[in-house]
């Protein structure tokens, strides 16, 4: 066994402990939108940012794949893409209410549309 840094000097005994129970989401909330009529109605082009929350922290690198949670804007479906908060228990996505017209009407989360490279 040896640490990052390549050192193999430890001595038994020993104990590793491995967490094989995968994080899950918590919750998920819109938390900010630009552009939003009176603060509630979304327009085309007007974006929604929302946070999601997990048991524990979670790690994304960039590059392994778009993380992307699906929001309900209007009866549409619109990608809000991977912003911030890996290494954290929350992470920040965002999304364009793109085509969706004027006073497209509520905005809704399925919490089971996150995903990673998700058509």
């Amino acid at each position: 066994v040896t640490d990052p840094a390549g050192n193999g000097s430890w001595t038994a005994p020993f104990v590793v402990t491995i967490d094989a129970t995968p994080p899950s989401v918590s919750t998920i909330a819109l938390v900010a939108s630009t552009g939003a009529s009176n603060g509630v109605w979304l327009n085309a082009g007007d974006t929604v940012t929302a946070r999601i929350e997990f048991t524990e922290a979670v790690l994304y690198t960039p590059g392994s794949g778009s993380l992307v949670l699906k929001l309900n804007v209007g009866g549409q479906l619109v990608d809000a893409i991977y912003q911030s908060g890996s290494g954290t228990t929350a992470l920040a996505s965002s999304g364009n209410a793109a085509g969706t017209g004027t006073g497209a009407g509520a905005t809704s989360i399925g919490a089971t549309r996150y995903c990673v490279a998700c058509s």
